[in-house]
């Protein structure tokens, strides 16, 4: 048995100890956790379904992280037959900690001539802070232009 053997366990440990400190002090770690702002209000927002609309029949958004700063806003907008024009107009949102503030210029998605529109835009979303995209949709035939708003649920970016 050779003289270093005694001493493995013991180094073995302070190595794991400091790698595992290493870890928890590093930036990757404490992005996950630590958002910039406090948490916005739970908001439950489930589809939407219109009555009332000439045109404008049913609504969905949505939104998820990529990743890379950026996240991916989507929206299906349906009318109750086919319009000249069926879109969604996008526009990002981040919570300040008190209020959501518009962040950038607005994205218009948009089909002619349909009566199903789904597509989505991908945005930069900086990690950090709670965002969600305030959502538009609209259907455009002859001079008329019907519209409704509809949020996604926050999402904090990591």
């Amino acid at each position: 048995m050779s003289s270093l053997q005694p001493l493995r366990r013991p180094l073995l440990m302070t190595f794991m100890i400091a790698a595992l400190a290493f870890f928890w002090a590093s930036p990757i770690a404490r992005a996950a956790t630590m958002p910039l702002t406090s948490a916005p209000p739970v908001e439950v927002i489930p589809y939407t379904s219109y009555t009332g609309y000439t045109y404008l029949s049913y609504s969905n958004v949505g939104m998820t992280d990529n990743g890379n700063q950026t996240s991916k806003i989507s929206a299906v907008t349906q009318s109750k037959s086919v319009v000249s024009e069926l879109g969604a107009v996008i526009q990002l949102q981040r919570w300040t900690g008190s209020d959501w503030v518009d962040i950038g210029s607005a994205v218009t998605i948009k089909a002619a001539n349909s009566s199903n529109f789904s597509d989505f835009a991908n945005l930069s979303t900086p990690s950090g802070y709670y965002y969600r995209g305030k959502v538009t949709h609209y259907a455009k035939q002859g001079a008329t232009t019907e519209s409704a708003v509809a949020y996604t649920s926050s999402l904090l970016v990591g």
